[in-house]
């Protein structure tokens, strides 16, 4: 039986584990770019640390992405990749936020035309079925 993560009230402690994603946060907006990884065992509350810190975030120079794996295919993760980055930026900046990819690409258009251009070319390649081009373009996209 697996358990859901804890978060708002229920979550507690971690500050060394956050404060130094915090850390790597501030690091990445100052041109730092280093991988992190979060590792332990089943049930040790990994991903209860992760949604905790993603909601928490304040930065308006940071949009936080985080993509379900799930058991889909790769046009379904790069739909929800395309999707999520959209829908994280519009929330960052208040705006109206939908949560299908075409309403997404339709309210960014005119903010933020580089990247729905991106997304299109992306989509197209995923049409072809040219993956290895679509996934580049998409780990470019960010």
């Amino acid at each position: 039986m697996f358990i859901e993560p804890v978060f708002g009230k229920k979550f507690f402690g971690r500050e060394e584990v956050l404060a130094t994603l915090n850390k790597r946060v501030t690091a990445l907006k100052g041109g730092y770019r280093q991988n992190l990884a979060l590792s332990g065992p089943m049930l040790a509350g990994k991903s209860s640390i992760l949604r905790h810190f993603l909601k928490n975030i304040k930065d308006a120079g940071v949009i936080p992405l985080y993509i379900e794996m799930g058991d889909g295919n790769f046009k379904v993760f790069c739909v929800r990749t395309m999707a999520t980055l959209l829908y994280q930026y519009l929330k960052s900046r208040g705006n109206k936020v939908e949560t299908d990819l075409k309403s997404l690409k339709s309210l960014c258009r005119e903010m933020i035309p580089d990247t729905v251009r991106h997304i299109d070319e992306i989509n197209k390649l995923l049409k072809s079925k040219k993956k290895d081009a679509a996934y580049d373009k998409l780990l470019k996209l960010t």
